[in-house]
């Protein structure tokens, strides 16, 4: 409860400050707080999806759904019974997490920039790297996972109210409302760009097939545990392992795994294997 009160207290902060101050310079700087903060949504909706978000699951998963993932833009049921079948079949090609089968830049794209992906497709009839999006659709089970009844509006709401919301408070601080478009435009351009490249360091293992992907923990310092591992993310092998385990106690559980020798691959820093694997996939057919 307390984490999603801080987060959004956070979020506030941020849009309000930089209308405030209604400099141009605060729009690199709102964004970059915002990634950090807007990835922590994420990881909230993905504690109430395992159940531990709070201790009453029913409470857990209404924070998770109507303060977390409907502000991400995303689905609440649909997408929790993908992650969990991503679970059950992350060393197989029926995973439903398709970060997980990319193996490049271009094959990413899509996942990364969904909305400007789609719209270009439906407005111009054409998106970018659809024959490579295609390649990591094709012999497998593309079955949708889909809006729950009424869940499209409910997003849709919820995202305006938001919007209006900022922009209202933006204006009482003395700002002018268009600062609250910071938070929509950094979710769509930054925020889940970066969390697709988070999954896709923490499940690829084409450079090394003999390692599970599902077991992967990668080294962060205290600027990449904001951007890309909130909420210790990083210990991605050890939530594999034991799914329902609340984020803070991931690191304990690590090192009992590691000192038990339960085959926890290690990873360096999330930029240094960004650069390494795109440079190593580009070095592949695309």
């Amino acid at each position: 409860m307390l984490n999603v009160a801080g987060t959004w207290v956070g979020i506030l902060a941020t849009v309000l400050i930089a209308a405030y101050v209604n400099d141009w310079p605060m729009i690199p700087v709102g964004m970059a707080l915002l990634v950090g903060l807007q990835h922590r949504l994420f990881t909230l909706y993905h504690e109430g999806f395992h159940g531990c978000l709070v201790q009453d699951g029913k409470l857990g998963n209404r924070l998770a759904r109507f303060f977390a993932a409907y502000p991400s833009l995303s689905r609440y049921d649909g997408a929790r019974q993908r992650h969990l079948d991503h679970h059950s079949r992350a060393t197989s090609t029926d995973d439903p997490e398709r970060v997980s089968h990319c193996e490049n830049w271009r094959e990413l794209a899509p996942l990364m920039f969904p909305i400007p992906w789609a719209l270009s497709r439906s407005i111009l009839g054409w998106a970018p790297f659809e024959a490579e999006f295609q390649r990591v659709l094709a012999d497998r089970d593309n079955s949708p996972y889909p809006f729950a009844p009424g869940e499209r509006v409910a997003i849709t709401t919820t995202m305006l109210a938001i919007i209006v919301g900022l922009a209202g408070l933006c204006w009482a601080v003395g700002g002018s409302p268009l600062w609250a478009l910071l938070y929509p435009v950094t979710l769509i351009l930054f925020t889940n760009p970066i969390m697709v490249l988070r999954q896709w360091v923490e499940h690829y293992n084409e450079d090394d097939h003999s390692v599970d992907p599902r077991y992967f923990y990668v080294r962060s310092n205290v600027v990449e545990r904001f951007f890309f591992s909130p909420m210790n993310f990083n210990f991605h092998g050890a939530h594999h392992h034991y799914p329902w385990i609340p984020y803070y106690n991931l690191p304990t559980l690590h090192a009992e795994l590691v000192e038990r020798g339960a085959g926890i691959n290690e990873r360096s820093s999330y930029l240094s294997m960004l650069t390494q694997l795109s440079l190593q996939s580009e070095r592949k057919p695309a």
